[in-house]
């Protein structure tokens, strides 16, 4: 009986001990709406900087140079650092249902692009 009791009581303690809880994103993490949106960006950029052909540049090889003024522009554009993204990539890789719908989110928002490109 005693075991149950200490077992009861470190459960106890892991689950207080937690600093985020279900559904909250601290407050130094960028909320999933703008982390939508500037993966969108990215992935974006990333495709781009593997098709944009130049002279020193293949095709399907990711052109680095380009690619970092890419990331430059899009993250001056949704007002953030760097180290910000980063953080907030980190933190919603350790909380992989939330990255999952941020993904989700992604392709239909996607889909929703090349819909409105194809009416043009």
């Amino acid at each position: 009986m005693r075991h149950w009791k200490s077992v009861l009581v470190v459960a106890l303690c892991a689950m207080l001990s937690c600093n985020v809880k279900p559904g909250k994103i601290p407050e130094d993490i960028l909320p999933q709406k703008a982390m939508e949106k500037i993966l969108t960006d990215v992935s974006i950029a990333e495709s781009y900087s593997m098709i944009a052909k130049d002279t020193l540049h293949r095709a399907g090889i990711k052109d680095m140079d380009s690619l970092a003024a890419y990331y430059k522009i899009i993250f001056d554009h949704h007002h953030i650092t760097k180290d910000q993204f980063d953080k907030s990539l980190e933190w919603y890789k350790s909380h992989p249902d939330l990255l999952d719908t941020i993904y989700l989110n992604m392709g239909a928002q996607v889909t929703k692009m090349q819909g409105a490109a194809l009416k043009k």
